[in-house]
């Protein structure tokens, strides 16, 4: 078993516990390991939409952009990016227009 192996085994782990600190911590490993794949950079920001919050999303948008730039026929990708940018059209601009 590879190092990728492992710390894509224990992302999986940690997901299924419910321990998103410790699963990005690992997602965040893979993409050290392979920075050029674009399902690491994706699932990475699943992970951050899930987490919720201002400073994840913004993460998540990060992510979801580079896996959009590595491989730009990603539909889930895609989606990720307009689900991110609803959260902001919901939770930042009515704050704006106070």
């Amino acid at each position: 078993m590879s190092d990728q192996e492992a710390w894509s085994e224990l992302c999986d782990l940690y997901l299924a516990e419910g321990d998103y600190n410790r699963a990005i911590f690992c997602a965040e490993e893979l993409i050290l390991h392979n920075p050029h794949n674009f399902f690491v950079h994706q699932r990475a920001a699943e992970i951050r939409y899930t987490m919720g919050g201002i400073e994840n999303m913004k993460m998540a948008y990060n992510y979801y952009s580079q896996a959009l730039k590595l491989n730009e026929n990603s539909m889930r990708a895609l989606f990720g990016l307009f689900m991110v940018s609803s959260f902001y059209s919901w939770a930042i601009l009515p704050c704006i227009w106070k």
